[in-house]
């Protein structure tokens, strides 16, 4: 007996939670939103330039005329060596290079995406981030670990959407 009026309260509590939800989502009401897009950025955080990064490139600016790459640098001489490529293969997107004073790679870039956000609060910010795919699903194990940083690390954004631009590798 005790039992079921504990599952009473369960199933109240839950009923509560999809009432509120439905509320917050329902289109009746004071519009929420202007039915206009709003401005939408891309960022695009790379580690190199490769096919992959090539796709991502091609695809955001598809979707947008605001596109700029990130590129943490962590040795300059390597950010160097990809100033000279992105300026080849970078499609005239502008690449930003973000310092990070102690060689960490996702607090710079959070801190970037961070910053534009609040440029505009009432605009998208779309991440997009470039990856491989490996032919093998044990090799994945090796690969894309910073990616799956990004996205947990930006899952709870408000008007920051992230999404995966992949490149399949051949066996």
């Amino acid at each position: 007996m005790l039992y079921d009026s504990y599952f009473v309260l369960i199933f109240r509590r839950i009923r509560y939670h999809y009432v509120i939800v439905g509320r917050q989502l329902s289109l009746q009401g004071p519009a929420a939103s202007p039915l206009l897009p709003p401005p939408h950025r891309v960022i695009i955080p790379v580690s190199g330039i490769h096919k992959g990064v090539i796709d991502a490139l091609n695809y955001s600016r598809s979707i947008s005329k605001d596109v700029t790459a990130c590129y943490i640098d962590i040795t300059p001489r390597v950010t160097q060596r990809i100033i000279a490529e992105w300026e080849k293969y970078g499609m005239g997107v502008e690449l930003k290079i973000l310092t990070s004073p102690f060689r960490s790679v996702i607090r710079p870039l959070l801190d970037y995406i961070e910053q534009e956000s609040q440029k505009r609060p009432d605009g998208f910010i779309t991440v997009i981030i470039p990856e491989f795919v490996t032919a093998r699903w044990w090799q994945n194990l090796l690969h894309n670990q910073t990616a799956i940083i990004i996205r947990t690390a930006l899952g709870f954004k408000k008007r920051i959407v992230v999404t995966s631009v992949r490149y399949f590798l051949a066996r």
